[in-house]
């Protein structure tokens, strides 16, 4: 997929599966919802423009994906706290990435699959992220 960028297009292969992998606005907005049911998409959409909640623009609206849910349906607070230390908002594919790109810190794990093993705390994302910056 091309990605718009200040320095032009970018040619980007998504980590993940944009259609299998995410659900809709909507969708997540129902997760979120106290009931499960949501009239509109404004649950899903304020969250992310807080930078909680990471979606992808793409072809036919927007994606968000999947791991940022817990078992609940709400946000899990370690998605939320490293996807507003990256401004998810501001950088979506940045912060996609990172949540799947490899980490020493993670025992060269992703972000993602630490997360889903359940072996991602607040000490070790902190790091991770640490190290993100470190060299910026």
């Amino acid at each position: 997929m091309t990605i718009p960028t200040s320095a032009g297009p970018f040619e980007y292969t998504p980590p993940i599966d944009l259609h299998r992998d995410t659900c809709s606005a909507q969708e997540a907005s129902n997760r979120l919802s106290r009931t499960g049911q949501s009239n509109s998409r404004t649950i899903a959409h304020e969250r992310c423009k807080e930078s909680k909640l990471l979606a992808l623009e793409v072809a036919n609206g927007f994606r968000l994906p999947n791991f940022q849910f817990d078992p609940r349906g709400g946000i899990h607070p370690l998605v939320e706290r490293a996807n507003v230390r990256l401004g998810a908002f501001e950088d979506p594919w940045g912060t996609l990435s990172w949540w799947f790109e490899e980490s020493d810190i993670l025992d060269e794990r992703t972000p993602a699959v630490a997360l889903a093993a359940g072996t991602l705390d607040e000490r070790i994302l902190d790091a991770a992220l640490d190290d993100l910056t470190a060299g910026m």
